[in-house]
């Protein structure tokens, strides 16, 4: 990470060294990448179109996702390293979605509430959730693609590339769910 941020120092040096530790982590899918938002013009996609994943009330938005991790994380100790790099992952994914969203010409003031947010009373109930929780997101994801590709234009083919890339640290996100879910369960038949 240092090496990034000596080589290309930028006006935002926090974001640059946020950009670095979440791709270097095992949360993100490093083979796909962020696209540029610099060529997205206003009015060839709807930003309305992305709030959902912003900051929906369902468990397939990236606030939510932010949310029930980091809660998760101080709740079950056997997880918690996991859950707080997601959670991690998934601030970045909020963090880009707002961004998309802002030069599509859309606000972020949405409202948002975590009644509805579920956490488990055991690691496993709560791994369980989180790999729900990430289906769910992929899904809603890749009807957002279809969607997008009804535009035909520019500005939904970036938008589409940037999905694709949450989509493929969604994937990540399961594999590392289930893998833990697999442990837990198995340290759990030991005692």
């Amino acid at each position: 990470m240092k090496d990034i941020l000596l080589k290309r120092p930028s006006e935002n040096q926090t974001e640059d060294l946020v950009n670095a530790m979440v791709e270097s982590m095992r949360y993100s899918d490093n083979l796909v990448v962020y696209p540029s938002f610099d060529n997205v013009v206003k009015g060839e996609v709807p930003p309305e179109i992305f709030y959902n994943a912003y900051a929906g009330l369902g468990n397939d938005s990236e606030r939510t996702a932010i949310h029930q991790y980091v809660t998760m994380q101080a709740l079950h100790e056997d997880i918690s390293t996991a859950m707080l790099g997601i959670a991690i992952t998934e601030m970045k994914h909020m963090d880009r979605l707002g961004d998309l969203i802002v030069s599509l010409g859309g606000t972020l003031d949405q409202k948002w509430s975590n009644d509805m947010i579920k956490y488990g009373d055991t690691p496993e109930e709560a791994l369980q959730l989180a790999i729900d929780g990430e289906e769910a997101t992929i899904n809603s994801y890749q009807k957002l693609v279809a969607e997008l590709a009804l535009y035909k234009n520019p500005t939904a083919d970036i938008c589409i590339q940037f999905i694709n890339k949450l989509i493929a640290d969604e994937n990540i996100h399961i594999g590392v769910f289930k893998d833990l879910l697999d442990k837990v369960q198995k340290s759990g038949e030991k005692a």
